[in-house]
């Protein structure tokens, strides 16, 4: 975000401070951290809680492929519910954007508001059908313009990628279930289980996603803003390019690592972290390890602090034993390895055992891949068999 502010326009100083604005908007205190990272994990998975240990039950008590591809379509069906809004969400970024394009074309620019207007009704889902119809017919005369733009046309396949996303068969999800129900060993105790928790998540699902990330929001606000500004763009187009494909392609299914982002303000100090977790990591064990495919934890934590410089914390935890190494900017390491003792004691009233502690210099910021051993692994793909 840094970087982002650097590359600014100079002649443009209301613009200038409205992303400064947003930036400091970004900035938790410290107590505000555990809230802040228990709203980025909630919003990191949506494959947790109960519906989903019923589910692995089913799954490990159940024999042969049907349950197994019964218990996928519902989960297909499931993920089909849940994603709706945000389809509809995507469909109305990407025609807002096509639009700014076509500005000099009063008729598809009142077209394309008419669409916008449509979906963002409420009863936009229920519609969807003829709303879809209308955005494909909007493709077909965007094509035909001279306005149509390479650019616009890749806008244009993401457009008609999440049509084909929106499934709007009402009660998909019903047969999904009832399926599933029908294939389950066992009595009605487990298949009231199922049928209970699978309501207490529609439920939990709804109220969490009223308790977004306060960082997540500034951050996508920060990156709309400075993605749609012109003068930006036209100065320095590869470098925000990269920049905004950096945050947007770094918790993904190429990084199988959990991703937080804790950017903190105390007192007058600024210090911005990031978060990758792996877990049972078993590759990759400690001295502390007991060689028995135990359950561990293995992070690392990068941060920046204002005036003072970068630290990397490499943290494996095995069993509440946990070892760490702390790397610092060199001419604060003997400061820090003064204190190790005391740090340890201080984390003597915690579950965790601190194992054994290294500080030592940073020399050189390490990718993720030097960290996490197993990521080029994990990123080549599904491990199954066909």
């Amino acid at each position: 975000m840094q970087e982002v502010i650097k590359l600014l326009p100079v002649n443009n100083n209301s613009f200038t401070k409205e992303i400064q604005q947003l930036f400091d908007a970004l900035l938790i205190s410290p107590d505000e951290i555990v809230n802040e990272l228990l709203r980025q994990e909630n919003a990191s998975t949506t494959f947790k809680g109960e519906l989903f240990d019923v589910l692995r039950k089913i799954l490990k008590n159940g024999n042969g492929e049907e349950i197994k591809y019964a218990v996928a379509n519902f989960l297909k069906a499931l993920n089909g519910e849940l994603s709706k809004q945000d389809i509809l969400d995507s469909l109305s970024n990407g025609l807002n954007f096509l639009k700014e394009e076509v500005a000099g074309s009063k008729k598809l620019s009142a077209e394309v508001d008419r669409i916008l207007n449509e979906l963002s009704k409420e009863n936009s889902k229920e519609n969807f059908s003829v709303i879809k119809k209308d955005i494909l017919n909007l493709m077909k005369e965007f094509q035909g313009s001279i306005l149509y733009t390479p650019k616009m046309d890749k806008v244009a396949s993401i457009l008609i990628y999440n049509l084909s996303r929106f499934r709007d068969n009402p009660i998909f999800i019903k047969e999904s279930l009832d399926y599933l129900l029908a294939l389950m060993d066992g009595g009605d105790r487990e298949k009231t289980k199922l049928v209970t928790s699978f309501k207490a998540f529609l439920e939990t699902f709804s109220t969490s996603q009223t308790e977004k990330s306060k960082v997540m929001l500034a951050l996508a606000d920060i990156v709309s803003k400075q993605a749609f500004n012109r003068d930006l763009n036209a100065n320095t187009p590869d470098k925000m390019d990269k920049i905004i494909h950096s945050l947007l392609s770094s918790p993904c299914n190429f990084t199988p690592l959990l991703h937080f982002i804790i950017p903190v303000e105390y007192m007058d100090l600024k210090a911005f972290a990031e978060i990758w977790i792996d877990q049972n990591d078993y590759e990759e064990e400690p001295e502390n390890s007991t060689g028995e495919n135990t359950e561990n934890i293995h992070m690392m934590v990068v941060f920046d602090v204002d005036k003072i410089g970068q630290f990397e914390v490499d943290l494996f935890s095995i069993d509440k034993k946990v070892d760490i190494v702390l790397s610092c900017p060199p001419y604060y390491t003997e400061a820090f390895q003064s204190i190790s003792d005391k740090i340890i004691e201080d984390l003597s009233n915690s579950p965790y055992e601190i194992n054994k502690m290294t500080v030592t210099d940073l020399e050189k910021n390490h990718s993720l891949m030097e960290i996490f051993r197993q990521l080029p692994h994990k990123r080549t793909g599904l491990d199954v068999t066909i």
